[in-house]
């Protein structure tokens, strides 16, 4: 070698790859110790929502709460959008025809429902009366506008 840098530099990443095979293992045995998790104060009412007899229980993909304290699921099953009130009781559900394979839910300081769905590839917002308001994403077969 005859530029003295290129020696040095090689000499360098030879210390630093020694040193990381030797010391790798040491470091991979260092185990941090683990602390409970704390309590949450709730309890699990499975009962609190009342659905229909005919209606399945299945994976909730979003839940959010509006400004009155309804509760909205979105579900991977139809009725997919629904609303329920603070005592669990049915409210009213929205247009299934709408998503495809629900993902998330979020609502806005104004009521806004927002929806991702990644089966269609869309974002939907709806006003809280389930109106229509924006609609962004591909999917776009079944709007008419």
């Amino acid at each position: 070698m005859s530029n003295p840098m290129t020696f040095i530099t090689t000499i360098i990443i030879t210390v630093f790859l020694v040193a990381g095979v030797i010391f790798t293992p040491a470091l991979a045995q260092v185990v941090m110790p683990s602390r409970p998790v704390p309590a949450l104060g709730y309890k699990i009412d499975p009962g609190f929502f009342k659905l229909p007899s005919d209606w399945s229980k299945s994976e909730v993909s979003g839940v959010d709460i509006n400004s009155k304290g309804h509760i909205f699921l979105f579900r991977r099953v139809k009725p997919m959008l629904t609303e329920f009130d603070q005592l669990g009781n049915l409210v009213r559900i929205f247009d299934d025809h709408l998503f495809d394979q629900p993902h998330g839910l979020r609502i806005d300081r104004d009521d806004n429902l927002w929806t991702i769905d990644d089966g269609n590839h869309m974002l939907l917002k709806l006003s809280p009366t389930g109106k229509i308001l924006m609609v962004s994403g591909r999917g776009l077969h079944w709007w008419r506008g």
